[in-house]
């Protein structure tokens, strides 16, 4: 069974998180939450944050087992932007955008017997 956590409207641009996501990705719980506080990026705080609230969320909810989750997919998606201005010279005014992002979890139990992937060559 797959538990899915989204958390919204996050202030990091979604190009600075997929770095700290990438190396995350498909990596049992344990050694991701070993992992992440050793990445200097603001990002890498953020997800470790989210993880775990989704790793409690689902020990809570759903009963699952803490030792067997692993992460199964992750992605970031952009937020909406808010558009602001600041002064320009000549009176003039400039916008710039802060841009927000998305991220989403998917933990499932890890399987007994994985597959291996065979090379076609």
């Amino acid at each position: 069974m797959e538990y899915t956590y989204r958390t919204n409207n996050l202030s990091i641009a979604p190009r600075k998180l997929r770095l700290v996501v990438d190396k995350v990705r498909s990596m049992p719980i344990e050694k991701a939450i070993g992992i992440l506080p050793l990445i200097p990026n603001k990002g890498a705080q953020i997800v470790l944050k989210s993880l775990n609230s989704a790793v409690s969320s689902a020990v809570r909810d759903q009963g699952a087992d803490q030792a067997t989750l692993e992460i199964r997919r992750v992605w970031v998606d952009q937020g909406r932007p808010l558009k602001r201005m600041i002064m320009g010279s000549r009176g003039r005014s400039e916008r710039y955008m802060k841009i927000s992002s998305h991220l989403v979890l998917v933990l499932a139990p890890a399987a007994e017997g994985k597959k291996t992937k065979k090379s076609t060559k």
